[in-house]
C-alpha cells in the first residue's frame, strides 16, 4: 500500500477533520497525546502489530509498538525524542522493528539503528537483517541439579 505524506505536517492541526483525508485508510494515521521518557502513547491507530515500525510523519523519526490497549498504543521513541511532542502526527510503516546482524557487530557500539556510533570505520559490508521479536528457542533437555552450588551465604 502506497500513501502519500506530503500534505501532513508534524503538528496536528486543530481545523483537521480526519475523515476527509483523501489517501490511505484513516487506520494508517495516529496522534501522539503524551510523550513520557521516550514513550508515546499514541490514539487513532488501528490493527498496529506488535513491533510494527511507526514513523512521526514529516520527521525521519520512528517509534517502535511495544504496546496495545483497546483505546491506545504505546511506542518507544528510537531517535529524537527530545522533537516529537503531544500532537504529532504517526504514520504506520507495515514493517517490523528489524536489525542488521553480521559478525563484524561483534565489539562494536551501535544505536537502535544498527548504525555504528563508536569511533571506528563505518560498517563496509553486505548483511542481512533479523526480526527483534521473534520466538525464543526451546529449552534443551538437561539433567537435574544434584549439586547446590555454594554461594559461601547462610540461610538463618
Amino acid at each position: 500500500m502506497e500513501l502519500e505524506l506530503e500534505f501532513l505536517t508534524p503538528y496536528m492541526h486543530n481545523d483537521w477533520d480526519l475523515n476527509k483525508i483523501s489517501t490511505g485508510n484513516i487506520s494508517n494515521f495516529g496522534i501522539i497525546k503524551s510523550l513520557i521518557d521516550g514513550v508515546a502513547v499514541i490514539t487513532n491507530l488501528e490493527f498496529v502489530m506488535m513491533g510494527e515500525i511507526l514513523q512521526v510523519s514529516g520527521l525521519e523519526i520512528k517509534a517502535v509498538v511495544i504496546n496495545i490497549s483497546e483505546d491506545s498504543i504505546k511506542a518507544i521513541i528510537l531517535k529524537g525524542e527530545d522533537i516529537v511532542k503531544p500532537g504529532f502526527n504517526i504514520v504506520r510503516t507495515y514493517e517490523l522493528f528489524k536489525f542488521p546482524v553480521t559478525s563484524q557487530l561483534l565489539g562494536r557500539v551501535v544505536n537502535a539503528y544498527g548504525d555504528a556510533i563508536d569511533f571506528y570505520q563505518p560498517f563496509k559490508y553486505e548483511y542481512s537483517y533479523r526480526n527483534v521479536e521473534i520466538k525464543a528457542p526451546g529449552i534443551i533437555s538437561r539433567y537435574k541439579v544434584n549439586e547446590p552450588l555454594q554461594t559461601g551465604i547462610k540461610s538463618w
